[in-house]
């Protein structure tokens, strides 16, 4: 500053002014970068240099600089400059210069020899970094760290072990941010990081990074072993094979008896916050692994998701607990506990909604919508859920689940029956964010629904070439890495198309290579009761050209199918009902039943239209009238034949159209080839096949004469329901007026909305709109306005340059050419406005099409009012069915509860039921004992509290081993097996019921004991075999009951009546039928009618075929010795 005669405050912007632009970036070249560039900047600095100082600072700074730099003194330069920058922000805020400042420190770093001024270098170098990190250059954070990192010498873990840490660390995510691996130098620093890491939280979140790091990059094994690594770094024993075995499912249905399970607990907001800090970072890389295993090991999910779910009941939830849930949820349906799971998803939401974690909120309603929800409700609901967790995702900055929450609601949206047109919508709205943000499974999975869309649409591009709609090199890569769930939804989309398209040989090769990859990828979810019905169908096609041992096992693999799908179809008929009849179908096809096949088509066909799904109406109907010609009920087939064509048509898959059109050119009758999806295209398949011949042309139709107008009015007469109307209206009035745009306005509760518009240019038309007049732009709300008042139409040839409304706001934004608003009138009330618009031509509207319009407004008016009142009327008389309906359900409800489904429906079917002779069933009777002791001292509403929760866990117990209830009175119940259905395994199952009943109440108790003050709940059990009657007995005026009774009754009762508290005492004869399953002791000799009664003490299950300590729990061979005894027939 001496030299150069400034002021020190003088030097700083002299310096910035006369280096930042050229020198610092370009040394070699900057005589002609400040000619090119500098001089504009140099002129305005000196416009505001009243004292002529500025420039000749900047002069003289560049001479100096330039004297020391070819003098070799680059360093010098550079270092005096950092420091100047440093030193002049050091007031200020140091972020807009923090780039410059470090670039030039590190190009004179080796001049700098204080250790204070080196730390301070490293410091600001790490802030820089950190900097570049958050505004995702990460190319430029790597490299200012390297050159920091020098600064620091071994010793810098002592003296600065923060910043030596953030430096390493930063090294590292940079690493692993740029390349798909890291190499020695960086796992060396991560080596040194964990060493160096001073708690498990630490290790637990460099762990966690590197997870997340190979899951990002696709590469989920090497996720695993890195996870491996961190559960026994961090002290969780690990097994060398992560595998589930039918001991911790078993584990899992002990737990649920004994209370320990997570949907047992209390409720979420009742849970403490987990606190042990070693515990935490364990369930931190279980929450991280969860991804990873999800795609690659589903056995490995399990048993994380069940440890990390265990250890949050146990020691307090975290924000790591929700997915943890999830995941136990998943465990359970795949047990087909989908109650339990569904009260266990529960548990997830509010565990994600409690710790208000944008991010495990998302993921947590993406598990939910993609595992649990599509085996409870339809997959509408899954797609809401999705949307949701998209929403999250993004406010959680997690664009990658954001993307697969698009992904899979794509999947969903094909699945779902969703109308082909709207899946494009779809497409053309998230195709940006998929591709830009989606990582190579989720492109393949966008690939393959864009290609399906492609091949329903369009086939000609890929018939005859290959899979349609994945290349081979992709899937050998699929099977490469190991991921499932891109080949599951492959699987998927593939099967669905060899199915439209009758690939059955290709479909079977597709079964063959994929099936058993992915079986357990698709256990319990959606996909799972898909490929299943898929499964069956393509084994029914390929049946016929199987050698004859082949064929039997295609038909063992058809049953089984069937049998896994039947539990799915009873769960969640919305989504599985319909796929499950058309199994049936075609199993029954290919077994030569013919009348049951044409049954199971039929209700298959009914299935898909009531809960709307057309891709699979269209599919079925199509089979279905396939396998009627072919057995030559030709009638029949035409009617499912053309059915199969409006269903295909309305899905939108024209491709399938046309091939049907030629096929079957005879049975359609003529059926019009489907044309390009245009406006006026979609207008001719709206209307019959005589008026279809007239719409060639959508906008060359402006001259319709009178006779096509009254035919589009007789049209219109002829519709009732309002939303098919108002497309149908929308679609003539394009016609008649070559208009590119109509709307229709409704008034509705003295306010005005748009319902309906088509737009030709686009090719969209869309009703049910209800878009409030007033918060539009598309149209001009005055004129509409005005419409309505004045009940006059409105004709402008060119809105923008005649008439009132050329100062109309919309009109001078928009300048339109002609409009058309005509008032749709009944009675002198306007029903609605008809708003038509040109925005190309002047006078487009000609009076013969004004006149025309005019007319058609008539009949359309007339029409609106006729679908109201139907709609009404409708309305009214579905409310009374639903009425009906629930009336009819709480009668049967009733009924089911007084006495066994099967009696039920006869007495609904015939209004009475027949007393019955029963000769071969078990009764066990049941009394807790003391009850009068509860009686006086327990208050009233808690006795009874207590007393329906054991017998509700009682009627639970006994519909598990198929004994029903027939009545219970106060402390008393009695129970019979073997009724009304006759079966050979009632002894076993009245006295395995007792026992497990008996376990019930001894572990409650033991459970309880220090919480009740009133001593422990016991129960006496009796059983008898023996021959029973049955019958309802009327109880005169006041209603009727069902009941059982006879010697078995009485002698049960006596036995109970006779038993010491939790004994369980038996007659010799069921004794005789139950002696090779349990073990029993002989009991009391009594008297009974005069007569000795012998008996016995029931102690439990056989030691050889009881899995648990009490006896009272069966292993394997005891369930297979059940299964053969329960289809031993015998006679009544």
């Amino acid at each position: 500053a001496a030299a150069l005669r400034l002021e020190p405050t003088e030097l700083i912007p002299a310096l910035q002014t006369a280096l930042r632009l050229d020198l610092i970036y370009d040394l070699d070249v900057s005589a002609r970068y400040y000619r090119l560039n500098d001089a504009a900047i140099m002129q305005r600095l000196l416009d505001n240099d009243v004292s002529g100082r500025m420039a000749f600072a900047h002069e003289s700074i560049r001479l100096a600089a330039y004297n020391l730099i070819e003098a070799g003194e680059q360093s010098v330069v550079h270092l005096e400059i950092g420091r100047a920058l440093l030193s002049a922000s050091a007031e200020a805020d140091r972020e807009d210069l923090i780039y410059e400042t470090v670039f030039h420190y590190m190009l004179g770093r080796d001049l700098v020899t204080i250790p204070g001024e080196k730390t301070e270098l490293a410091r600001l170098s790490l802030q820089a970094a950190r900097r570049a990190w958050s505004e995702t250059d990460t190319h430029q954070a790597g490299a200012i760290v390297e050159r920091a990192l020098p600064l620091l010498t071994d010793d810098g873990w002592d003296r600065e072990m923060s910043l030596t840490r953030g430096l390493n660390e930063m090294a590292v995510l940079c690493a692993l941010q740029n390349e798909t691996d890291i190499g020695p130098e960086q796992k060396e620093k991560f080596d040194l990081l964990l060493r160096r890491s001073s708690n498990h939280a630490e290790k637990a979140r460099l762990y966690e990074t590197l997870i997340y790091h190979y899951i990002d990059a696709g590469h989920f094994k090497q996720a695993l072993d890195i996870g491996r690594e961190a559960l026994r770094a961090l002290g969780q024993r690990t097994p060398a094979r992560f595998t589930i075995q039918s001991a911790i499912f078993r584990e899992i249905v002990k737990s649920r008896l004994s209370g320990r399970t997570p949907d047992a607990q209390p409720h979420v907001n009742d849970m403490a916050e987990m606190s042990d800090p070693e515990k935490l970072s364990i369930l931190r890389i279980i929450h991280a692994l969860l991804p990873a295993a999800l795609f690659a090991d589903i056995e490995l999910l399990m048993v994380l998701g069940m440890t990390g779910a265990n250890m949050s009941v146990r020691n307090g939830l975290s924000r790591y607990s929700a997915l943890c849930f999830g995941v136990y949820a998943f465990v359970h349906h795949r047990m087909r506990d989908y109650a339990a799971g569904a009260g266990v998803g529960e548990l997830m939401q509010a565990a994600a909604q409690r710790f208000d974690d944008w991010n495990a909120r998302a993921l947590t309603r993406y598990f939910y919508a993609a595992y649990i929800l599509p085996v409870q409700k339809p997959l509408s609901a899954s797609a809401e859920l999705l949307h949701s967790a998209r929403e999250l995702s993004m406010q959680a900055g997690n664009l990658r689940f954001a993307v697969y929450s698009v992904c899979l609601s794509i999947s969903y949206a094909f699945f779902s029956g969703m109308e082909l047109n709207k899946i494009v919508s779809l497409f053309k709205n998230d195709r940006d964010f998929v591709r830009n943000h989606g990582d190579s499974d989720a492109l393949r999975l966008w690939n393959f629904a864009s290609r399906t869309l492609m091949n329903l649409r369009d086939r000609s591009e890929t018939e005859g070439h290959g899979d349609p709609i994945c290349a081979e090199n992709t899937l050998q890569q699929i099977e490469r890495e190991g991921h499932m769930l891109v080949a599951v939804v492959y699987l998927s989309y593939r099967l669905l198309l060899a199915l439209v398209y009758r690939e059955f040989e290709a479909a079977y090769a597709v079964l063959r290579r994929w099936q058993e990859r992915t079986a357990d990828f698709v256990t319990s979810r959606f996909e799972e009761g898909l490929l299943l019905a898929f499964e069956v169908v393509i084994l029914a096609r390929v049946h016929a050209e199987q050698p004859e041992k082949e064929q039997k096992a295609l038909v063992k693999r058809m049953q089984a199918a069937l049998k896994r799908l039947q539990p799915l179809a009873q769960h969640c008929p919305d989504n599985f009902q319909a796929l499950y009849l058309f199994a049936l179908a075609e199993s029954a096809g290919v077994q030569g039943a013919v009348q049951e096949a044409m049954l199971k088509y039929r209700d298959a066909r009914e299935a898909a239209r009531k809960h709307r799904l057309l891709h699979l109406e269209a599919i079925i109907a199509e089979y279905g009238g396939r396998f009627y010609r072919e057995n030559n009920f030709g009638d029949t087939a035409r009617l499912y034949l053309r059915e199969a064509r409006d269903a295909y048509v309305a899905w939108g898959a024209t491709a399938r159209v046309a091939v049907l059109d030629k096929e079957f050119a005879d049975d359609l009758g003529g059926a019009t080839e489907q044309p390009e999806e245009t406006m006026a295209e979609v207008a001719a398949e709206s209307i019959p096949p005589e008026e279809a011949e007239s719409l060639q042309g959508m906008r060359g139709s402006a001259g319709s004469d009178l006779e096509s107008v009254l035919q589009s009015s007789r049209l219109l007469a002829q519709e009732v329901h309002p939303v098919e109307l108002h497309r149908k209206l929308i679609l003539l009035a394009i016609r008649h007026s070559s208009a590119p745009r109509v709307f229709l306005v409704i008034r509705r509760h003295n306010r005005l909305y748009i319902d309906a518009r088509g737009l030709v240019d686009t090719g969209e038309i869309q009703t049910g709109l209800q878009v409030p007049l007033e918060s539009s732009e598309d149209l001009s709300a005055n004129i509409v306005q005005y419409t309505l008042k004045a009940k006059q139409a409105v004709h402008l040839n060119d809105a923008a340059y005649e008439g009132v409304f050329k100062e109309d706001p919309y009109v001078i934004k928009y300048s339109p050419r002609s409009i058309l608003a005509l008032p749709l009138m009944i009675e002198e009330e306007v029903r609605g406005i008809l708003y038509l618009e040109n925005n190309m031509t002047i006078a487009a509207f000609t009076p013969e099409i004004t006149q025309a319009m005019k007319i058609l407004s008539s009949q359309i008016a007339i029409s609106m009012e006729n679908a109201d009142r139907f709609q009404n009327l409708q309305q009214k008389v579905e409310e009374q069915q639903r009425a009906l309906e629930r009336e009819q359900h709480q009668s049967r409800q009733y009924l089911h509860n007084v006495m066994p489904a099967v009696i039920a429906d006869q007495y609904l079917e015939r209004g009475r039921v027949v007393a019955s002779l029963y000769r071969r069933v078990s009764v066990l009777a049941v009394e807790f004992d003391s009850f009068a002791h509860y009686t006086e001292k327990m208050e009233a509403h808690r006795l009874v509290s207590e007393l329906g929760e054991r017998y509700s866990y009682f009627q639970k117990l006994a519909d598990m081993h198929s004994m029903y209830r027939i009545r219970f009175a106060g402390p008393a119940g009695l129970y019979a097996g073997g009724f009304p259905q006759p079966g050979a395994a009632h002894a076993v199952d009245a006295c395995q019921t007792a026992l497990v009943m008996r376990l019930y109440l001894q572990k409650l108790e033991k459970f309880r004991l220090n919480a009740f003050e009133y001593g422990q709940w016991n129960a006496r059990f009796g059983v008898q075999s023996a021959g029973v009657m049955a019958g309802v007995i009327a109880h005169g005026d006041n209603g009727f009951g069902y009941d059982m009774w006879g010697p078995a009754v009485d002698m049960a009762e006596f036995l109970r009546d006779t038993a010491e508290p939790g004994q369980i005492l038996i007659t010799a004869e069921t004794q005789r039928l139950v002696e090779s399953y349990f073990e029993t002791e002989a009991g009391p000799m009594l008297q009974w009618a005069g007569k000795e009664l012998r008996t016995y003490l029931l102690k439990g299950i056989r030691r050889n075929l009881a899995a648990d300590a009490d006896a009272a729990i069966p292993n394997d061979d005891y369930l297979e010795r059940y299964r053969r005894l329960k289809e031993t027939r015998q006679p009544v």
